[in-house]
C-alpha cells in the first residue's frame, strides 16, 4: 500500500508589472524525490483558512510533512515580543500549519518535520524558540552554512534511546544546517532527542508509539546518505501502518 504524504507548501509571489503579479505555492523536488523513492505518494496542500478545513484534508491523507521555508515563525506565538533580528513572517501560512498539526495529532497521523516544521512543531507544544542563535546563544556557532544544502555543515549527537536514535541506529553524523532560528525550550510532552556540538537542538520527538519527529536540518538533500534515508523510510513506515489502519 502507497501511503499519501500531505506537503505543507510554501507561498510566493510571481515578478514583474504589479497587475501580472499572483501568488502561487512551491515546494523543493528533493522532497517530493525522497517521499516516492521511501515509497510514498505526494500531496502538496494548499494553506487552509481554519481548523474544520485542516482537519478535513488530514483525514484524506496518511502522514503529515511540514515543510521548511525562508521566514520566521511569529514570537508572539511562544510569549515573546518580535525583535529586530526577526526575519520575514507568514502569518496565513503559519495558521494553517498550526490547524493541519492540530488536526494530524487528534487523528494520530503521523507527522514529520523539517527545518521549520520542527520548530512549528515545538511552538504547537508550548515550546520558545531562539529567535536568532547568534544574538541570544553566546556559545552557538553559526548554522546557517554558506554552501549548497547538499553539503554537510556540522554533526549532531542522537538521544540515548530516542526514536531518531533507532531510526539511523548512529550515535552522531553529520547534517546541513540552514536556519537563523531553533528550539530554546523543548515543548510539552516532547524529547529533545539530537543537539550539534554548540548544544543547539537538532532533533524532537513525541516519545511512544506515536510517531511525531521533528528534525532541523534538510534530510531530503542528503537522502543518499543511508541514514538521512532511513529517516524517510521510517516515516512512511508508519504513515503505511496508518493507512491499512483506515
Amino acid at each position: 500500500m502507497q501511503p499519501v504524504i500531505g506537503i505543507t507548501p510554501d507561498m510566493s509571489q510571481t515578478a514583474g508589472p504589479a497587475h501580472r503579479k499572483s501568488d502561487y505555492y512551491h515546494q523543493k523536488t528533493a522532497l517530493f524525490s525522497a517521499i516516492m523513492e521511501s515509497g510514498g505518494l505526494p500531496l502538496l496542500l494548499p494553506l487552509l483558512p481554519d481548523y474544520k478545513s485542516a482537519a478535513r484534508a488530514v483525514a484524506r491523507v496518511d502522514g503529515l510533512l511540514i515543510s521548511g521555508g525562508n521566514f520566521d515563525i511569529h514570537p508572539s506565538l511562544y510569549g515573546k515580543a518580535k525583535k529586530k533580528t526577526t526575519r520575514l513572517l507568514k502569518k496565513t501560512r503559519t495558521e494553517s500549519e498550526i490547524f493541519l498539526l492540530k488536526a494530524a495529532v487528534n487523528r494520530r497521523t503521523p507527522v514529520l518535520g523539517i527545518c521549520g516544521g520542527m520548530q512549528l512543531i515545538n511552538v504547537f507544544f508550548g515550546g520558545s524558540l531562539y529567535q536568532d542563535i547568534l544574538k541570544e546563544n553566546a556559545v552557538a556557532k553559526e548554522h546557517e552554512q554558506p554552501t549548497h544544502f547538499s553539503k554537510t555543515w556540522h554533526r549532531v549527537q542522537t538521544t540515548d534511546k530516542s526514536r531518531l536514535a533507532r531510526i539511523t541506529g548512529m550515535k552522531n553524523f553529520r547534517v546541513n544546517s540552514t536556519h537563523h532560528q531553533a528550539v530554546k525550550d523543548a515543548g510539552k510532552g516532547l524529547a529533545v532527542s539530537a543537539r550539534a556540538p554548540d548544544g543547539v537542538i537538532e532533533a524532537v520527538e513525541k516519545p511512544g508509539e506515536y510517531y511525531l519527529l521533528g528534525v532541523e536540518w534538510h534530510p531530503e538533500f542528503l537522502v543518499k546518505k543511508a541514514e538521512q534515508g532511513k529517516i524517510f523510510q521510517s516515516f512512511i513506515q508508519a504513515c503505511r501502518k496508518k493507512a491499512r489502519a483506515k
